[in-house]
């Protein structure tokens, strides 16, 4: 749980003061995929760990009745700008199995235990490059 707090802080941390429509609707996108991404696994320890899964493109509006809203009525250029910018502010990435949030970045954050952990379970090696 205090990897899922920790990510969440981190988000809202790179997202700043929000001005406009826009941002407020891609910080929706980027919570929203976190939440149907990480998966939290029980651990022996105090604390838990996450295992990541990616969520394919055309699930990515319908994750939550605030984002379909927020998506209603725009086209899937808004959807792709969004994307774009979230990549750029290294929240997210996407690869031949869907999107993913970055959330191995708040690793370096964590105790070392939890980041011994999530190595050997897989975290932070799902990405390609």
């Amino acid at each position: 749980m205090q990897y899922v707090d920790r990510w969440e802080q981190y988000i809202h941390q790179r997202f700043g003061e929000m001005r406009t429509d826009g941002q407020r609707r891609r910080l929706r996108l980027v919570k929203d995929l976190s939440k149907a991404s990480i998966k939290i696994l029980p651990n022996d320890d105090f604390y838990p760990l996450s295992e990541l899964k990616p969520v394919s493109r055309s699930r990515l509006r319908m994750l939550s009745p605030e984002l379909a809203e927020a998506y209603a009525h725009k086209t899937e250029r808004t959807l792709s700008r969004d994307l774009n910018a979230l990549e750029k502010m290294d929240l997210v990435w996407s690869d031949g199995e869907g999107w993913w949030p970055n959330s191995d970045s708040v690793l370096a954050f964590m105790p070392p235990q939890v980041r011994a952990d999530a190595d050997s379970i897989g975290g932070g090696m799902h990405r390609s490059w």
